[in-house]
């Protein structure tokens, strides 16, 4: 049978579970008006006895798991002293019923409840009898004054689960204990909730609270870490562990890797985007399906694209490192395409080759050079090679860029300084003067040092001029 199950001797069990090692302890006439023992540990709440107080339990005498522990408040006819003065409350007498000890009187200020003799309380089978002090979140100190907490202390710090249940709860709200008058009489019953008011019978499946939240005292300041969460209907004081605790390094503090034994990955072949692998990106959750939030990942990486920071492109591991991150392979999208229109010579005007409109990203003189190539068929003919942004020569980066190579030289005899520089005094022609036609059929040598001519020739007009010295004048001869 489940733990749900009425059987008896499961019901048995399940009470025996909440039965803590209880201690015996006794208390003298003074202290409680008559020798009590219990299977419970008694802490008095008031006055003197306060210094003994080991643990958050409010009404001690009713905690044990099991029926037949009861208190009992008898009214007195006559009033402690002077009616007048104290006409708010009434006079009554405590008795312990204990399953194993039986009856026992006790000192009604020991307990943290006053009842009135005014209000409509219908207690003590009097109309007027009202109850006060059920509805206090605190039981300690001999006046019950509330220390002056704010809103979030108030909501957090000290007090009981009973008067601290979220609104809208659906669940039966925990309660502290039941009251009830009790034989038709002036007696009051103060019993666990969990039991019957017979005290016969006893329902573990009922909520109700035992001991304080956390703390007994309702300090008007708060030392706990309180997590806010997406169903938290009060605000703590954090929301993630890293801002109470944190660590660097998810790949030195691999919570996840460790706790799955590492990460198994399997990648194929793009059909997409060839010579690109695809993987599915490894569950980082825990063991318990929650994710870690107080190891702080460590990225290195330098922002301006996907390959740094997309999880995809990251070590598998650990997901901190980037190959992409490297200074030769750093933003390569936008590199390879730099690099492509690098490779392309600038043309003439400063244009792109082959654009009129778009300018060259290169900006340097392509610096033309002739070459020899030959085709598959063995065929010689002449190309041409130019600068670029991976490859530059000083300009010209032939003899015959030089123009005042080019009107000096013979370029059919000269196929070094044609295909790059001479080598050699043989590697370049210059002609020493040029073949002038004089209106004949015959060519006639005529050098670069000055405009001379052969004697022949002289005597027609127009060719030269002579110099009188005398009269410092050009004659026609």
């Amino acid at each position: 049978a489940g733990l749900d199950s009425s059987d008896a001797g499961i019901q048995q069990s399940k009470i025996a579970t909440h039965i803590a090692t209880l201690n015996e302890v006794e208390f003298e006439n003074k202290s409680l008006g008559g020798l009590i023992n219990g299977d419970y540990e008694l802490t008095c709440l008031y006055g003197s006895q306060r210094a003994n107080q080991k643990a958050n339990i409010i009404l001690p005498l009713i905690q044990s798991e099991k029926v037949g522990n009861s208190i009992f408040l008898t009214k007195k006819d006559r009033p402690i002293i002077d009616q007048e003065l104290v006409k708010n409350f009434a006079d009554f007498s405590v008795e312990i019923v204990n399953s194993r000890t039986g009856r026992n009187t006790i000192d009604p200020k020991k307990l943290p409840l006053r009842f009135t003799i005014s209000g409509k309380g219908g207690f003590f089978d009097s109309s007027d009898a009202s109850l006060i002090g059920h509805h206090l979140d605190m039981y300690y100190g001999d006046d019950f004054q509330s220390p002056l907490q704010g809103p979030f202390t108030e909501q957090h710090v000290g007090g009981y689960k009973h008067r601290h249940t979220e609104v809208g709860q659906s669940e039966d709200r925990p309660e502290l204990y039941k009251i009830e008058n009790y034989g038709g009489g002036n007696k009051v019953q103060i019993f666990n909730p969990r039991q019957d008011f017979a005290g016969s019978t006893y329902d573990m499946n009922i909520p109700r609270v035992k001991f304080s939240r956390e703390e007994l005292v309702k300090r008007v300041y708060n030392t706990k870490n309180i997590k806010t969460t997406t169903n938290s209907r009060h605000l703590g004081n954090f929301t993630k562990n890293y801002e109470v605790v944190n660590t660097n390094g998810r790949r030195e503090n691999n919570l996840a890797f460790r706790d799955q034994g590492g990460f198994n990955v399997t990648g194929s072949e793009s059909t997409v985007v060839s010579g690109v692998v695809d993987f599915a990106l490894p569950n980082r959750a825990l063991s318990d399906g929650t994710y870690n939030k107080t190891v702080i990942v460590n990225r290195f990486s330098a922002p301006g694209e996907v390959a740094t920071l997309s999880k995809g492109y990251l070590d598998v591991e650990s997901s901190e490192y980037s190959p992409y991150n490297a200074i030769p392979y750093r933003n390569r999208e936008v590199v390879n395409n730099f690099n492509e229109f690098l490779k392309i010579p600038s043309a003439f005007g400063g244009f792109e080759s082959g654009s009129t409109t778009t300018g060259s990203f290169h900006k340097v003189q392509r610096n033309r050079v002739n070459k020899l190539r030959q085709t598959s068929a063995g065929v010689i003919y002449t190309g041409s090679q130019f600068d670029n942004g991976f490859v530059a020569h000083n300009i010209p980066r032939k003899d015959f860029g030089y123009r005042w190579i080019t009107s000096s030289a013979d370029p059919s005899l000269s196929m070094d300084g044609l295909y790059g520089f001479a080598t050699s005094s043989d590697g370049i022609t210059f002609l020493s003067g040029t073949l002038r036609d004089f209106e004949s059929s015959d060519d006639y040598f005529i050098n670069f040092v000055g405009i001379s001519t052969p004697g022949e020739f002289s005597a027609f007009a127009g060719y030269h001029f002579e110099i009188s010295e005398d009269e410092n004048l050009l004659t026609v001869p």
